[in-house]
């Protein structure tokens, strides 16, 4: 058997097993009148589609005249225009700021390259006044000389290394010595002067100077141990000599014959090893070319690059040690030389610093000695540029060649021997050379500077990287920004250009979906006469609408129709207990439900007030059959209302299913229009709405009452087998006494047909209506309780209660779903739940302040899967607690239930304001919310049906056990918590809820505190109430607290409110509701009475006790969910409902307690005579607030002394 019912997305329904529109169920009367209305149903079907038809013909013939020839030509030549237009401008717009930019760019890039080409050719014009400062050094040791009356060689230059070490910084000089010139004549005495400890003590001052600068042990031991003569780092070698390259020493007599002239090393800065003191440089080869060319042109010489392998200053290789040696004393630290050139330069010492000299009185001066100084090239240029600048050097002189160096702003480096420069950027060249000239050192004719045998040279260009970081994106960035907004424009223009191209066809389909819309709304002759006027045509072609003015007012009488009112019986009452969104999916499901009906029979839906829904037949054509296709969608919509119902009530509550619907019809002429102005409307005018309204108001739930009008109408189509005369006639308001009829469309089943209506409400609409039926929106609910206590059978009681556990399951495993999604990082737990640790009496267990979870969790709709056997064990577990409750009017399963629905809802309304953030914690705490629960459903479980006081008269083993406190709470809690833990039950859901020995003691803890929170009469327990109440909210120092302990007691009363609200919740919704309740209270009560198990008539105190329940509890209880502010507008909803039932019951309450009265004496006749209204007046006037205070069971007893 195919299912009725399938729910797809946004709550969309769609219908099966739809029943036919077949009116078989008719053929036995063959009368032509049946099978003439049968031919008219199809003849209309025809019609409306030929309808359709039309309507796209003249939506067809629009397009076509709007659409012209001419004006798609018009825009085809302007669209090609503007875009030759549109190309050609931006064509020529991207090459010139493509030129533009590029050429700013390279202009800027020769800028700064040439700003940075003339500070390297400068740095390298410097060279020679570094130069002159060494020639300073020369003037010094003339003058030195020259004081000691020019004893050459024999003179040592005072303070040298202070003078030298000065001269080196300025000129960034490695190194620096003063070589004197010694003939072959003066070579004995000469080592005779370099060993004289008065000569040579510049060696150990210069030491002595090293060391406190911290570079005198930096020189190579090991490279001075191979040296001739050594014996330590003081000692000066006499005899003349030189050094191979590995630095084996050569005797200036002996292996190698000495020269007529020599050129002994002397005083050096640095000063490094004492056995190179008296080495003759003539001799050497690096040195001994560059000291001749010296002597021989009398002026300053530049030598050759110099080149030696890399090294430290370990290398076995002499000069390798030498330079690393010098790098280090001049870095501060041992430093690994990569063999980049270095040069030596000569600077000639003269005995005179004029031309005459001043011994011999000649005319020419003369050479006496030599000043020999090291440099790196690479010195010269570091400390040039800045930042990210840089150029290609390449070095050149005429006997090496070139090298070429890459200076990168501070910093230089070798890039290797040749020319490495970019030949593509030879046009950027800038170079310069080393000229001979004549240095100005002070003296009248200056110092000769010679270049002749190895000028040196340097070239300058960009590198590559440089020009590159010049050639930016800009450019071509702007020229496709400039392109994008013109390829922007050409799109907006082709947007436009379609836009004026299909602007009538976006017309003609919006003028479409007006259509669509607005034959939603209208009748099609309305819909065509309000497109009339926006097209500016006319409606002149429609019946009653002939040479009509556009702008009068749209309206016509339809002189044979049927009005449809429904009403949904219990909606207002149900709508109080649900929240907004589930109030919506109803109303939503069902009427889209309405309008596919509406839809099928042909019914023209006017509209839909609240849960009332308006429909008429018969316009705006004529219909013949108006009646009978109006009687069809009403059986259908009441069907189809039950059906709705009974499968939204597993997810809408079980008392969904309760709903059902009045329905009231009436024929007549009725006037129809459409009221302009802001949100437009078609309306329906006329007595026989009012009257269709006047038979929805006195109709009874599930049943269609028609008038007498109606009712004609059907007899004359043959349906009189329809219709069944009311007992009673309805006293209409301002229509008087008026005979109607209840109409019930027979099955077809016994005919293979489809039904018509279900079987449920076949049995709900059978049998004799009650003669008095009460009028409004909600009202039927109340007699309608009574009833069906009285005659409810085993089988419904069981099917309800069955409803009740589907749905208390259905939320449970909802909040295990999310408590399962919160765990769903943690490891699967092997903790196995038992049973804790308890005092005798749960209410010892009761906590001030219950400690929630900080950890904040995520805020899911939906959980993860729990398992079938987690959701089989839950059912058992929901049915077992079903059964724990007794056969009692009030504490029954079903006010669990109804507890429970309301727990969830203000669970579900909490809000964290500003100061409020600790809701979040109730909110995220899912075991929290599900032990709040739990508690709502076994709050009440084996409750006996009196009050505490009369439990622990009835049961003294009760009594011993709990200590007369709470009794029925505590038993309750017991009783069902012993169930949970049972060691041979409900394995998988206990794993499910407790992931820890803490999870099981603190969902207890909830537990306790929530179900003993229901006892709102043991004076010590509200006490304790009151005074966390007022540390938790009071503005008052005496309570005040602060921190963590204040959000979880704030937390903890929250619980133990919603917990009384939700327990006493039908006070403080629809009045209906509470009525409900209340008699269900009142029975209990009096029940109880007449079973001699309480001493007084509740009836005698009932009414004054109420109105002291809602002003001593229910109200300063809702006052207090408004204050905590954490409630959104529920709290609001609570007391406004409060006070409306109070003043209901104070204004009315009295005829309510008579009719109590007689309905529990109704199903307990012997329980004494009837009472009266005036009886009940006279018994509150003169008993009640004495009773209320003396001795009733009841727990209203005590409720003029509640302070909450």
């Amino acid at each position: 058997m195919s299912t009725p019912l399938r729910v797809i997305q946004k709550n969309e329904v769609r219908w099966q097993d739809e029943p036919q529109d077949d009116d078989d169920d008719d053929g036995k009367d063959g009368n032509m009148s049946v099978n003439s209305a049968d031919s008219l149903l199809s003849e209309e079907s025809v019609e409306a589609d030929e309808e359709h038809d039309d309507l796209e013909d003249e939506h067809e013939k629009i397009k076509k005249s709007i659409l012209s020839k001419k004006d798609l030509k018009a825009v085809w030549r302007l669209r090609c225009g503007v875009t030759i237009v549109l190309l050609g401008t931006a064509s020529a717009v991207c090459a010139l700021i493509y030129s533009i930019t590029a050429t700013g760019d390279d202009e800027d890039f020769e800028a700064q390259y040439r700003t940075n080409a003339v500070k390297v050719v400068q740095s390298f014009e410097a060279v020679l006044t570094k130069i002159t400062i060494i020639s300073q050094l020369a003037i010094a040791v003339t003058a030195e000389g020259i004081q000691q009356q020019n004893n050459w060689p024999f003179i040592t230059l005072s303070a040298f290394q202070e003078r030298a070490r000065a001269a080196m910084d300025s000129s960034q000089a490695l190194y620096v010595s003063i070589n004197p010139l010694v003939t072959v004549d003066h070579l004995e005495q000469w080592e005779e002067f370099v060993l004289d400890g008065q000569q040579n003590h510049w060696i150990a001052e210069g030491h002595a100077l090293q060391q406190e600068l911290g570079i005198d042990d930096l020189e190579d031991d090991e490279a001075v141990a191979r040296t001739w003569g050594y014996q330590n780092r003081t000692e000066v070698v006499a005899p003349m000599h030189t050094f191979t390259a590995t630095g084996s020493p050569i005797l200036s007599s002996g292996l190698y014959p000495a020269p007529d002239l020599m050129l002994p090393r002397w005083q050096t800065s640095p000063v490094l090893y004492a056995n190179w003191v008296n080495e003759d440089l003539f001799h050497r080869k690096d040195g001994g070319e560059l000291a001749q060319e010296c002597f021989d042109k009398q002026a300053v010489i530049v030598g050759r690059f110099h080149m030696v392998p890399p090294g430290t200053i370990n290398s076995s290789n002499l000069e390798t040690a030498f330079f690393a040696t010098l790098r280090s004393m001049n870095s501060g630290a041992p430093v690994y030389h990569h063999g980049d050139p270095m040069a030596h330069a000569v600077f000639p010492i003269f005995d005179s610093l004029s031309s005459t000299n001043t011994n011999t009185s000649t005319s020419t001066k003369q050479m006496v000695a030599m000043i020999a100084a090291t440099f790196r090239w690479k010195f010269f240029f570091q400390e040039v540029l800045s930042g990210y600048d840089s150029v290609t050097l390449v070095l050149h002189n005429d006997c090496d060649g070139a090298f070429t160096y890459e200076i990168h702003g501070p910093s230089v480096r070798l890039v290797g021997q040749g020319d490495y420069h970019n030949t593509e950027l030879d046009h950027f060249l800038y170079e310069a050379r080393l000229e001979n000239t004549v240095l100005k050192d002070g003296t009248v004719e200056g110092l000769g500077f010679n270049q002749d045998n190895c000028p040196y040279s340097i070239r300058v260009y960009p590198t590559d990287d440089y020009k590159e970081s010049f050639e930016s994106y800009n450019p071509a960035i702007l020229t496709m920004t400039i392109a994008a907004t013109f390829a922007v424009l050409m799109v907006l223009f082709g947007v436009y250009d379609r836009i004026v191209d299909h602007r009538q066809k976006q017309v003609l389909h919006k003028a479409t979906k007006s259509t669509a819309l607005v034959a939603s709304l209208f009748p099609k002759q309305i819909r065509d006469q309000l497109l009339g006027e926006a097209t500016g045509g006319g409606a002149g072609n429609f019946k009653g609408f002939e040479n009509r003015d556009p702008n009068a007012p749209i309206a016509d009488l339809y002189p044979h129709c049927t009005v449809f009112f429904c009403d949904i019986a219990g909606f207002t009452a149900w709508s109080s207990t649900r929240e907004p969104a589930e109030v919506f999916e109803l109303l939503q499901t069902l009427y889209g439900a309405f309008d596919e009906i509406a839809k099928k029979r042909k019914v023209f839906k006017v509209e839909t007030i609240g849960d009332s829904y308006v429909a008429v037949t018969g316009l705006p054509e004529a219909q013949p059959l108006h009646a009978i296709l109006m009687a069809k969608f009403a059986s259908d919509c009441i069907e189809r209302m039950n059906r709705v119902v009974g499968v939204l009530r597993k997810k809408l509550g079980p008392d969904t299913s309760e709903l059902g619907m009045r329905v009231g019809m009436h024929s007549g002429p009725v006037t129809a229009g459409v009221l302009k102005g802001d949100r437009a409307r078609f309306q329906l005018f006329g007595d026989t709405v009012n009257t269709a309204a006047r038979m929805e108001s006195n109709g009874a739930k599930n049943k269609i009452q028609v008038s007498y009008s109606t009712y004609d109408e059907l007899v004359k189509q043959g349906k009189e087998h329809w219709l069944t005369p009311r007992d009673d006639l309805v006293q209409a308001k301002g229509k008087g006494a008026m005979q109607t009829y209840w109409l019930v469309i027979p099955d077809k089943s016994s005919r293979g047909g489809s039904t018509t209506q279900s079987s449920s409400v076949r049995s709900a609409n059978s049998g004799q209506i009650p003669g008095s039926v009460m009028v409004g929106d909600d009202d039927d609910i109340c007699c309608q309780h009574g009833e069906k206590e009285k005659n409810i059978s085993p089988a419904e009681e069981a099917e309800k209660e069955s409803r009740l556990v589907e749905w208390i399951v259905k939320t449970l495993k909802e909040e295990l779903q999310k408590l399962a999604f919160t765990r769903k990082q943690v490891k699967a737990t092997t903790f196995k739940a038992k049973h804790p640790y308890r005092r005798q009496s749960s209410i010892e267990e009761v906590s001030e302040v219950l400690v929630l979870s900080k950890v904040p969790a995520p805020n899911v709709d939906v959980g993860m899967d729990v398992g079938q056997e987690v959701v089989s064990e839950l059912t058992e577990y929901v049915q077992a607690i079903a059964n724990m409750y007794n056969d009692n009017a009030f504490h029954c399963f079903e006010h669990a239930c109804h507890t429970t629905m309301a727990a969830s809802k203000y669970l579900k309304r909490l809000v964290a304001p500003r100061g409020h953030e600790y809701i979040q914690r109730i909110k995220s705490d899912r075991l929290t919310t599900l032990a709040i629960l739990f508690s709502t459903l076994i709050h009440d479980a084996d409750h006996r049906g009196v009050s505490n006081n009369r439990l622990i008269e009835e049961d003294e083993q009760i009594a011993a056990k709990y200590g007369n406190k709470s009794p029925a709470e505590q038993n309750s809690l017991d009783t069902a918590f012993e169930l949970l833990m049972d060691d041979e039950k409900f394995h998988a859901l206990k794993e499910c809820l407790f992931h820890s020995n803490q999870d099981l003691q603190h969902f207890r803890q909830v537990l306790v505190n929530s179900i003993v929170a229901t006892d709102i009469f043991d004076a010590e327990l509200q006490k304790l109430r009151k005074e966390r109440w007022e540390k938790a909210f009071s503005s008052s120092k005496e309570y005040r607290s602060s921190g963590e302990d204040l959000d979880d007691l704030r937390s903890s009363v929250i619980i133990e409110h919603i917990m009384q609200a939700s327990d006493i919740s039908h006070t403080m919704q629809h009045w209906n509701v509470y009525r409900k309740w209340n008699s269900k209270l009142f029975e209990e009560v009096y029940s109880a009475y007449i079973a001699g198990r309480s001493e007084q008539d509740p009836s005698r105190f009932w009414y004054q006790g109420e109105i002291g329940f809602f002003d001593n509890y229910v109200i300063p209880l809702a006052k207090k969910l408004k204050e905590s502010n954490v409630f959104g507008v529920s709290s609001d909803e609570c007391l406004n409902w409060a006070l409306k039932n109070r003043d209901e019951f104070q204004a009315c309450g009295e005829e309510i307690v008579s009719e109590m009265i007689q309905e529990v004496k109704s199903k307990f006749p012997s329980s004494g005579p009837s009472i009266s209204t005036k009886d009940i007046t006279e018994m509150m006037t003169t008993e009640s607030a004495s009773s209320c205070l003396e001795g009733s069971d009841h727990k209203h007893k005590t409720v003029f002394e509640l302070d909450v």
